[in-house]
């Protein structure tokens, strides 16, 4: 049995124990309880060597609850127990009333449940292996949220960017649980049954069209942002937008035509603007009026014996009516109802107003955006950006979570699956991004809790982000989120891609089996008071295990996860029963 304490130290306490092999094995992890009559300190049993135990000291028992950390050290005349069923309740939150489900305590056999506000209050992080039961774990998690007889989660909003496709499965038949629960789902394969993933292009900012286009150089973000200012007025809805495009035109060839360049050059210029953009009043066929005669527009542009155009004049005539300075002074900073064609169009016109033909490192730059941007228009994407209806971010966010815009679901499921990175990355920074604008803009903040789960969340959350982006979306969630009520959850099998700044904001951390030694490595450095018993307790645990530790679990502990009904579409391979021919 215990016999005393015979050391005391920052950290730890030994123990002299009575020499019985049998005890000595069962007492292993056990919870030991110092009680010197003023203070009960918890501390967990994690090394045993002959009759001497080693006691890692992890919290102190005020009232009915555990705080973590030990200020005061117990006294060497301390009485020492085995941690009692009261106890253990305290820490399982057996009987917390706002607790749910979450799994079994492997060393003791019993319920543990987790606090909602001390889970779903911070942001989380998942890792494991593939196979180790990450999927499993988050839909079971989930599942057991929604199962709750108090419809606690009844008000929640959860984001989950579905990877792979996998969580179909898992949520379909959630409102069985509560008529009140739904799953609205969205996809970019419109052979799917769920709604087509669509973003209204004019809420989009500079970053985010950075973002799309892919951009890697400042002098593309003034292309872009001088684009949007186009865009805005081309999209006002009256003749200002033709007057506008006429203005532009016009504008770009009197600049050329006033400039030092040889004959030969300007028409060529001249031609490629109009190739480029064009209207009704303004293009390579339309017929120009002189006095008693007409000539067509390219015509005009012939070089005669002297070096000079032939109807130079003609032409100056004519375009000077389209010029009009003021139209910019007039134009709107907001951009109306438009589609990824019509940025196309907006492009153009300012490839052709700021001189970029001219200059070769900014039309490289401007070429490679409008490369990008037309691969993305006749590549199919453009469908993703064509919004029905115009409406405002409030709008498009009551949309987005509504079910034929009344009922609000408490799960809105994003299939990603089968996206290039980019635009992979491009969406789930672009929805995180959007619904963080509406939170913080909220009148009573927090007032609506927003829940972003990540699956394969190293491809998005990443410490190499391009920078010219401006702010990391999630490292602004990760640093400033938490106040406004949108909490990001991790889930992933690569922690060492992650941002360390993001992982540095996470309060809870669920490890399933993880190996790779880079890995265990970085965990051991990046979670707060992870230790090595905890690695190596991860690291031999079965699927659907994992280990539970920071601010939704007492102490660290190892939790079996019941098997998700049904489950997500995550499992191996049946490769005997394939190639066999028994595959149904």
């Amino acid at each position: 049995m215990l016999e005393k304490i015979i050391f005391i130290n920052d950290n730890e306490a030994k123990m002299k124990i009575t020499t019985n092999e049998t005890f000595s094995k069962d007492l292993m992890n056990l919870h030991l309880i110092f009680d010197d009559g003023e203070r009960r300190i918890l501390g967990e049993i994690e090394e045993i060597d002959g009759d001497i135990v080693n006691v890692q000291f992890l919290g102190e028992f005020k009232d009915n609850t555990l705080v973590p950390g030990v200020i005061r050290k117990p006294k060497l005349n301390s009485s020492v127990r085995l941690i009692s069923d009261d106890e253990l309740n305290i820490i399982m939150n057996t009987n917390d009333k706002k607790s749910f489900s979450f799994g079994t305590s492997v060393l003791y056999n019993r319920p543990v449940n987790v606090n909602v506000d001390d889970l779903f209050s911070g942001h989380v992080a998942i890792f494991g292996n593939t196979g180790s039961g990450k999927s499993y774990g988050v839909a079971r998690i989930l599942q057991s949220l929604y199962q709750n007889p108090n419809n606690i989660a009844l008000n929640s909003m959860i984001l989950l960017f579905d990877a792979h496709g996998e969580y179909t499965s898992a949520f379909k038949n959630i409102n069985t649980i509560n008529q009140n629960y739904k799953v609205k789902r969205y996809s970019t394969d419109t052979s799917d049954e769920a709604n087509l993933m669509s973003i209204p292009l004019w809420l989009l900012d500079i970053d985010d069209i950075a973002c799309l286009l892919g951009a890697t150089e400042y002098s593309q973000l003034s292309i872009i942002e001088k684009t949007i200012f186009v865009l805005a007025i081309l999209t006002q809805g009256n003749d200002n937008a033709a007057k506008y495009k006429n203005h532009i035109i016009a504008k770009s060839i009197q600049t050329l035509m006033y400039s030092n360049l040889s004959a030969t050059r300007i028409r060529s210029e001249i031609f490629d603007i109009l190739s480029i953009c064009s209207t009704n009043e303004l293009s390579m066929n339309i017929e120009i009026p002189g006095i008693g005669y007409t000539r067509e527009f390219r015509k005009c542009f012939d070089i005669n014996k002297t070096g000079t155009f032939a109807e130079n004049i003609l032409v100056s005539e004519y375009i000077e009516q389209f010029i009009n300075d003021d139209l910019e002074k007039q134009a709107t900073k907001m951009v109306g109802k438009c589609s990824l064609t019509d940025l196309e169009d907006a492009l153009n016109f300012v490839i052709i107003s700021e001189n970029i033909l001219s200059n070769e490192k900014l039309y490289n730059s401007a070429m490679m955006l409008k490369m990008r941007l037309h691969a993305l228009v006749v590549g199919g994407y453009s469908k993703y950006f064509e919004y029905q209806n115009y409406v405002n971010l409030e709008g498009y966010i009551a949309d987005l979570v509504t079910e034929n815009g009344q009922a609000r679901t408490q799960i809105i499921d994003f299939n990603i699956e089968g996206l290039e990175d980019q635009f992979a990355y491009f969406i789930t920074r672009t929805y995180s991004k959007l619904m963080f604008d509406f939170v913080a803009n909220l009148k009573n903040r927090a007032s609506i809790p927003v829940h972003i789960f990540l699956e394969e969340a190293h491809r998005f959350v990443k410490d190499d982000y391009n920078i010219i982006y401006g702010n990391n979306v999630f490292e602004s969630i990760a640093k400033e989120g938490r106040k406004y009520g949108i909490i990001l959850t991790l889930i992933s099998q690569r922690p060492t891609e992650l941002s360390e700044t993001v992982l540095s904001q996470c309060s809870s951390f669920l490890l399933f089996r993880t190996n790779h030694p880079r890995d265990l490595e970085y965990m051991k450095k990046a979670i707060p008071n992870i230790n090595t018993d905890i690695i190596e307790k991860q690291r031999s645990i079965q699927p659907g295990y994992c280990v539970g530790l920071g601010k939704a679990f007492k102490i660290p502990m190892i939790i079996k996860l019941e098997a998700p009904t049904p489950p997500p579409q995550s499992s191996n391979a049946l490769v005997f029963d394939i190639w066999s021919g028994h595959f149904k």
